[in-house]
This record gives C-alpha cells, structure tokens and sequence, in this order.
C-alpha cells in the first residue's frame, strides 16, 4: 500500500516540476496532500539559520494561493529549536504553541490556535532551508501514520518544495529587476570594473577609505558638493562589500513629498489608502539583505527623519496600513551636500539621526580640487558618446584642448 502511495504521488510530483504556472502547482500541491492528510493549509517558507529568520512567501488553502512575505524575528530559544529539527528533515507538533518556535511563528502571524502541524524540511545551502508546512485546525490531528507517510514521500514532495521556492524567487527577481533595472545593470558589468574614473589620481584616498569601510556594516556618509559623485562612490561600496550580491537601492530623499514619505521607504498594504489596489513593498524591504542608499538625506523633514531613525536603530517596521511588525537586514550609506553639523546645530536635523548615519564620513573633493581626473573623465565621455551615437572611438585630445579643459 505505502508503494503505491509513494509511486502515485511521485508520479503527480512530477506533473508539477514540469508546470511553468505557480497558481496551478500550488493548486495540485494541495490536491495531492488532501488525500492523504488533514489539511487546513499547506505554508511555504525559508530558514536562514545565519539570519535567524523564517520567511512565509505563502499560505495555500483549498480555494486559493496567498502571498504573504513575512520575516518571522526567532527569539533565541526559537532559533535554537529551528537548528535541531532542520537536521531530521521532517517534524510533527501535536500543538504548535507546545514549543519556542511554533511561539514566535503564531505571534508573529497573530493566529489563534490551536493547530498541529507535520513538515519537511529540505536545505537549499549551508543557511537556507525550505520548509513546507501541513496546517490543521486542533491538537493531535497528525498520527503515527501521517508521520510515517510524510518520512516516505520525503523525495518527491521536497523536490516539488524546491520547484515551487525557485519560481517564486524567479517572481521575485523579475520584480527586482524592474524597481532596480539601474543598479543590477551597473552590478553585472554595466559600467567598468572600478565605476570610478579617477580611482588611482585625484580619488585615490576616497578610494582608500572606500576600501577600508567597504567590508564592515558599518553606516558611512558621504558629503560633497553636487556632481562630485557622491553615487558612484556609494555603489563602489557596495561592490566591495559582501552584500554585492544583493539589491543596492537608491533613494533620493528630495524627491520623495512628506505625505508619501511612509509609503515610499516602507511600503503599504493593498487597501491601506484610496488608490492602493495592491501591496507594495517599501525601499527598505526591496533592500533586505543589502544596501540603501539614502541620498540628500538632508532634504528629510523632520518627523520623517524620526520615522527613518526608529527603523535604523530597530531595522523593523510596518508596512502603512499593516499591524504586522517586520524585519529587515540592510547596510545604510547616506550622502548630503548640505552641512549637516550647522544643520543639527539650527535643529533643523535630528541630532540622534546624524550620530546614526555619521559612523564613518568620507568627503568627495570637488573636480577643481582634483583636475590630474580630467584627462580620463573626458576620455571616459566620449567613449560613451561615441557609444551612444554608434560611432567609432578613434578620438585624440589635442594638447591645447586638455590644457583649455584643465
């Protein structure tokens, strides 16, 4: 009996690796567990052991798939529980709020229980770790036998788990991929290999703080005029930093109206406010796990920089509209071309913000400070002019001109 079993879910298993639509592999999903276990819901979510983190990327019940992206905070005991059951691959709670964990989940997701629950766990890394959850209202709904059975289809239901985790965080990028278009063009070659002209002449000692803060987490200010670059340095540290490989965003804190200051940095809940149709994730969310870069922040009024410090010094939040508390991990490099100590000094910034973004200050000299960077600035321009208009590039500076140009 339990052959045929594991054959008859294995081969509906497969059916769904081969599907290409999310909404239809969550919906079989559910159908093929429904046969054989209770079922309230199925969750789909990731450990990240290094983060103590669990995300819920969503809840799939009989009727429909919902979309939840929320970053369960373990407390210590939480997270110690989370570390011995990964290494047995499957667990089963007769009462979910009976330990640490299954505390934290239910009070971050403010579910009343009681719910018994069975999962399989499946690592994605040496971190990482899939996890799908079978939900059932009440205690003690998973027997023996359940537990036997969800031991036996470990294999295909994994993979299946692994199936569904990989579209979903396709989704997700194809999203990044357009708030970021920018930044993941510069991160995958888009620009040369330093984004700095200048880097070895009139930059060289920004270059070398640059190098020095660039591997820490440490907050770091940039302060210069205007035009000196202040961007291009942020997204060289980012490069050299070992979040490179996450989202850099930018935000220009002038641009942003006071009204819309909440919605922009930390998103909203689909109905929170006449227009919003949908949940939209913040800056800071899109940033989770990398950096942001929080341009003329000297521009913030004053109750938005009070919202921005609570959320550095906590790094959690709540979306507008939304009572769910959640938690980020992002690096925070700011830039002003303001004097921010007068400023703070004219309360017209928070001094406790400037102490927050001030850890590490580089100042960018202006290009008449640094004129040895003009030969290779205009040599870098009209390279990209020239790519611009489809020409060759087979231009040579006249003495003269350099000198006219210096």
């Amino acid at each position: 009996m339990k052959r045929e079993v594991y054959e008859s879910v294995n081969n509906q298993c497969l059916r769904i690796i081969h599907s290409t639509d999310l909404e239809t592999s969550f919906r079989e999903l559910y159908a093929v567990l429904q046969k054989y276990f209770p079922l309230e819901w199925i969750n789909l979510a990731v450990y990240d052991s290094s983060r103590q983190t669990l995300r819920y990327l969503a809840m799939i019940t009989d009727v429909q798939t919902i979309p939840v992206d929320e970053t369960v905070k373990l407390s210590k005991d939480g997270h110690a529980e989370a570390n011995k059951v990964i290494g047995n691959k499957t667990l089963r709670w007769n009462d979910v709020i009976k330990n640490k964990l299954g505390m934290d989940i239910l009070k971050h997701l403010e579910i009343i229980g009681p719910f018994s629950t069975i999962a399989l766990i499946k690592a994605l890394n040496t971190s990482r770790y899939a996890v799908i959850g079978l939900v059932a209202r009440g205690r003690d709904c998973y027997n023996d036998q359940h537990y036997e059975l969800i031991k036996i289809l470990y294999d295909p239901l994994a993979g299946v788990t692994y199936h569904i985790l990989t579209q979903l965080e396709m989704s997700n990028l194809t999203e990044r991929l357009i708030i970021e278009n920018q930044e993941l063009k510069r991160r995958l070659g888009y620009l040369s290999d330093s984004g700095i002209v200048g880097f070895d002449t009139g930059l060289r000692n920004v270059i070398t703080q640059v190098k020095q803060v660039a591997p820490l987490d440490s907050p770091v200010l940039l302060m210069g005029e205007t035009g000196v670059g202040k961007e291009v340095v942020a997204k060289e540290i980012h490069r050299q930093s070992k979040r490179a490989n996450k989202p850099l965003v930018s935000i220009n804190c002038g641009a942003i109206p006071e009204t819309l200051v909440d919605s922009e940095l930390f998103g909203h809940e689909k109905g929170a406010f006449t227009g919003a149709h949908d949940l939209k994730r913040g800056y800071f969310e899109q940033a989770d796990g990398g950096t942001v870069f929080l341009d003329e922040v000297g521009e913030l009024a004053l109750q938005a920089q009070v919202r921005l410090l609570r959320m550095l010094q906590t790094m959690e939040f709540q979306r507008v509209g939304g009572s769910r508390t959640l938690y980020i991990d992002v690096r925070t490099i700011a830039a002003t071309n303001r004097d921010l100590a007068d400023m703070v000094k004219k309360q017209q910034f928070r001094k406790d913000l400037w102490f927050r973004i001030n850890v590490f200050p580089i100042q960018i000299p202006p290009l008449r400070e640094r004129k040895e960077d003009i030969p290779a600035l205009a040599e870098y321009f009209i390279q990209q002019k020239s790519k611009e208009m489809n020409l060759p590039y087979d231009a040579v500076f006249a003495p003269e001109a350099m000198e006219q140009l210096q």
